[in-house]
């Protein structure tokens, strides 16, 4: 907190009157981070996945999940090292960690949910399985691997994510599965990594 308060140009007390504890200072920067912006709306109101809710095609709610939900991953990458060591020694830190994942399943339920409800769903796969792939292909982990470890770039991140999810939550003519491409307009449009 003093070197907070030092690179701040503030006093120490007067981050802890903001912030109070340093669990509270790390969540509102991980919120954020998150967010891209002060007092963003929480994710499952923002505008992106709005539409992608909306959306007739299950590709496209994919689409947009991986443009927008992979731009989350890279913001707040430079902080999990430190997040992973907090909620080793702090249970205020964990409990928020946990929160964390509870809610991107629940907003993944709830896109699977919109899936399997507009008829994309592959007919083997349940909402509950649909959302537990979706939560390990598309998380900060595979984010973590394959763009800063193995140098993949964040377009050929999100067409990864986005080819994989299709293959493995989609059926293989969901309706209007002959309609155009649902990447374009978005930043991996064209990329191919498969």
């Amino acid at each position: 907190m003093a070197a907070i308060a030092a690179e701040s140009g503030v006093a120490v007390q007067t981050v802890y009157f903001i912030f109070h504890t340093k669990a509270e200072l790390l969540r509102e920067v991980i919120s954020y981070a998150g967010a891209g912006e002060h007092d963003a709306a929480p994710v499952m109101a923002r505008s992106w996945i709005v539409e992608a809710m909306r959306a007739d095609d299950g590709r496209r709610i994919l689409a947009l999940s991986m443009e927008h939900g992979s731009d989350i991953f890279a913001r707040v990458a430079p902080l999990t090292a430190a997040l992973e060591a907090a909620a080793q020694s702090d249970l205020e830190i964990a409990d928020h960690v946990k929160a964390i994942d509870d809610a991107r399943h629940g907003g993944f339920r709830a896109l699977m949910r919109a899936i399997a409800d507009k008829g994309w769903l592959r007919a083997d796969l349940t909402v509950e399985r649909a959302t537990d792939i979706m939560f390990v292909v598309h998380s900060d982990a595979s984010y973590r691997v394959l763009v800063r470890d193995c140098g993949w770039s964040m377009e050929e991140f999100k067409a990864w994510q986005y080819a994989t999810l299709c293959r493995q939550l989609l059926a293989d003519h969901g309706p209007n599965a002959e309609d155009g491409d649902p990447t374009i307009g978005l930043s991996f449009h064209g990329v191919n990594v498969i």
